[in-house]
């Protein structure tokens, strides 16, 4: 089927799940949204980010996508449950595939969790984790408010960064711990960073790779699979200031990006 995947978020984040869809869906046209406007979620109220979200995916449905991406955990966290009644297209979330990684691989009690404070505070990965062991694992988590912004002005590496990683790093000093979730997709544009701080002690789960590999199952299940028809270029759309997202993403992603769209509601 030759239509688009949405692939959403508030910022530049999610390009770290639109690069993981690209790797393993080569010919699927995408069209990303980077709420710009309203970047940090992690900083806005459960009902703002309910808003926001159904917006975009209202706008979505207006470019005839087959599938939608949460790709922010904040948005997984608090609309995804509310939205998948709402449309007649499947949508994914990010939360369920990092837990069920760091499930394979992880022997401590609990896992440690990176994330904003609204997805820290709602408990779901804690929740979802409990459930998927049977109460036998759990989560820690630790809010990074100082990481989005970090990410957003293409600030991947350097000492400031080191210094923002360490200090989050430090709520985990006490606490056993060899698997750690990455739970806002803006993150793993630190990853490297953060993964040497931990040393080889601890694990770095990413959620993107996993949550491409579960689009890819959910479109072969319903016969959604591009099957050779011709790719449509990927459209990146914003709320806000595309000059600014272009730079960002082109960095982030290393390839120049040209077509920004700015949207409004």
């Amino acid at each position: 089927m030759n239509a688009p995947i949405g692939v959403l978020d508030s910022g530049v984040g999610g390009l770290s799940v639109l690069k993981e869809i690209k790797k393993i869906l080569p010919n699927e046209q995408l069209i990303y949204f980077g709420d710009t406007a309203n970047v940090p979620y992690g900083s806005k109220s459960p009902s703002q980010i309910r808003l926001f979200v159904f917006e975009i995916l209202k706008y979505l449905k207006t470019q005839k996508v087959k599938a939608v991406v949460f790709a922010c955990n904040t948005s997984s966290a608090i609309v995804l449950d509310k939205a998948k009644p709402c449309f007649d297209f499947p949508i994914i979330g990010v939360i369920k595939p990092g837990i069920r990684e760091a499930l394979k691989i992880m022997k401590a009690e609990k896992a440690g969790l990176f994330a904003n404070n609204v997805t820290v505070e709602s408990g779901v990965h804690d929740k979802l984790m409990q459930e998927m062991s049977n109460g036998k694992h759990g989560i820690i988590g630790k809010a990074c408010p100082d990481f989005v912004p970090l990410v957003e002005s293409g600030l991947i590496e350097g000492p400031e960064v080191e210094r923002c990683i360490n200090k989050y790093l430090a709520a985990f000093d006490n606490i056993e711990l060899d698997t750690l979730i990455l739970g806002c997709t803006h993150y793993p544009f630190l990853e490297k960073e953060i993964q040497k701080a931990c040393k080889n002690k601890i694990k770095i789960i990413n959620p993107a790779k996993e949550t491409a590999k579960e689009l890819a199952q959910i479109l072969k299940e319903n016969n959604l699979e591009n099957k050779g028809e011709d790719k449509k270029e990927d459209i990146y759309c914003v709320s806000s200031n595309p000059e600014k997202f272009k730079s960002t993403a082109s960095l982030l992603l290393n390839k120049e990006i040209e077509n920004v769209k700015l949207i409004t509601f």
